[in-house]
């Protein structure tokens, strides 16, 4: 397999695919890895990358497991954090329609007046939808 992939990536460098600065030729690759084993400098930084990793990797397991098992003890924690989830989800992915007038970084809107009936029954007044009665007649 691992000869298949050299073969495939040499003949992506000859047929200058992706540039020869995104893309060397594995015969440069082995160079350069071979000059960075020989000066000292190779072992030096992938340890120090090895150990950035790991240190992430085990920074995330003290937090994830914890949080893990507490989730699975604790349904009320748990119903908590999903519907949380859940509305951040919805408001994510929701497509929302376009109002207002159109400027360079988006759109404008303006708080629309929505007429609807006052709890009183009479004719429509002008306050917003989270009221129900009207604003002059009915307080």
């Amino acid at each position: 397999m691992l000869p298949i992939l050299i073969g495939l990536w040499q003949l992506a460098y000859q047929l200058d695919i992706a540039g020869r600065v995104l893309l060397p030729s594995p015969h440069a690759v082995w160079a350069a890895g071979l000059w960075l084993h020989s000066s000292g400098v190779l072992w030096p930084n992938l340890w120090s990358t090895l150990g950035a990793a790991l240190g992430a990797l085990a920074l995330s397991a003290v937090v994830g497991i914890p949080a893990g098992i507490l989730l699975g003890r604790l349904p009320r924690t748990w119903a908590v954090l999903a519907a949380i989830e859940s509305s951040v989800l919805a408001n994510r992915f929701q497509r929302r329609p376009r109002r207002g007038r159109p400027t360079v970084l988006g759109t404008v809107s303006r708080p629309r007046t929505v007429r609807m009936p006052c709890a009183c029954g009479r004719s429509p007044c002008g306050s917003d939808r989270r009221r129900v009665v009207c604003s002059t007649t009915c307080r």
